[in-house]
């Protein structure tokens, strides 16, 4: 494995607008790859991103975000119960068709 595939999954209404405002941050960030090394700061960026949200709406109560393992290799977002976000294992692999087109 060489990278994580960004997936943002199903999804359900949001709450308030800082809920709306995070659920299309991490909308934007679906179909994403990201290097297996930056997977640590990747999830340190979206938290703080998430965190800067609600911190521009004091009235709406703040999300708490993390990351776990649940199954497998997958690592899924907790906290945001709206959004089905993880990081799936995957690797990027170069064709010889897709190697002659970025030729």
């Amino acid at each position: 494995m060489t990278h994580y595939y960004i997936d943002f999954g199903h999804s359900t209404a949001t709450k308030n607008k800082p809920q709306h405002e995070a659920w299309e941050y991490l909308r934007k960030l679906n179909g994403k790859l990201i290097f297996k090394e930056d997977l640590k700061e990747t999830q340190q960026i979206i938290i703080q991103n998430i965190k800067e949200i609600f911190e521009r709406h004091p009235r709406c109560k703040a999300l708490f975000i993390s990351f776990s393992k649940r199954s497998g290799k997958s690592i899924w977002m907790n906290g945001f119960e709206a959004v089905s976000f993880r990081f799936e294992p995957a690797e990027l692999v170069l064709t010889e068709n897709l190697k002659s087109c970025l030729s």
